[in-house]
């Protein structure tokens, strides 16, 4: 929302500006329910199409509730522990229902992941360097 009353051309009413957040709202949502299935399905391919819906739908519902019962909670640790929420109530229901098949799943088991010396002595040496950077501008 900041940056749309910024951007946008101007006085904007606050009526205007709650519309705008709920179509946005509105919207997430709707690619949410659109990716989650996927995306999911391709990181576990145990994780069903019901988990996937719990883990969208879970996700409004325990921000609402967590906004809820713990206010001062900063907003950014909301999302952690709504996301931590949301994967723990898809692996369950996941693992309470039947499993389903995933013919566009990605076999992991087939895909090469080891890296060469050469990129593992690299990161070695930008990671101390991002390590540095990050902590003295702090």
């Amino acid at each position: 929302m900041d940056l749309y009353r910024r951007f946008a051309a101007g006085d904007k009413s606050e009526q205007h500006l709650v519309r705008v957040e709920r179509s946005a709202s509105f919207a997430a949502i709707v690619v949410a329910i659109l990716v989650a299935r996927p995306l999911l399905g391709a990181l576990w391919k145990r994780m069903t199409t019901n988990a996937a819906l719990v883990t969208t739908i879970g996700s409004a519902a325990f921000s609402i509730g967590i906004k809820l019962l713990v206010p001062s909670l900063p907003f950014i640790d909301r999302v952690g522990v709504v996301f931590l929420a949301c994967l723990g109530a898809g692996v369950l229901v996941s693992l309470a229902g039947k499993p389903e098949a995933h013919p566009n799943a990605i076999d992991y088991g087939a895909i090469d992941t080891s890296t060469t010396t050469g990129f593992n002595l690299g990161a070695g040496v930008v990671l101390p360097i991002l390590i540095a950077l990050y902590a003295s501008r702090w």
